[in-house]
């Protein structure tokens, strides 16, 4: 499902236009974004834990050249379904 196939979806279950289905999705990624860059936790119950976590540096190859590489460390996001969602899909 891309962006679109999932607004017309948000639009026709909660029986709203488009557009406010739109305000709302970019409303909800920009929350989500601010609250990361805070080191907050986003936890939709239900649904999924949104976190941020730290990757280490480490040594990568590269699988042409076989040459090292160094990785440097960076922010990851990590997601964390809930027991409901993962019950649902098993």
């Amino acid at each position: 499902m891309n962006k679109n196939e999932l607004l017309t979806a948000i639009a026709e279950l909660s029986k709203v236009d488009i557009e406010k289905s739109k305000r709302v999705l970019e409303a909800l990624i920009v929350t989500i974004i601010q609250n990361l860059k805070k080191d907050k936790k986003v936890k939709v119950h239900g649904l999924v834990t949104i976190s941020k976590a730290k990757r280490k540096a480490y040594h990568g190859r590269n699988p042409k050249t076989g040459q090292i590489l160094a990785i440097p460390a960076r922010n990851v996001v990590r997601f964390k379904m809930s027991k409901t969602l993962g019950n649902a899909l098993n």
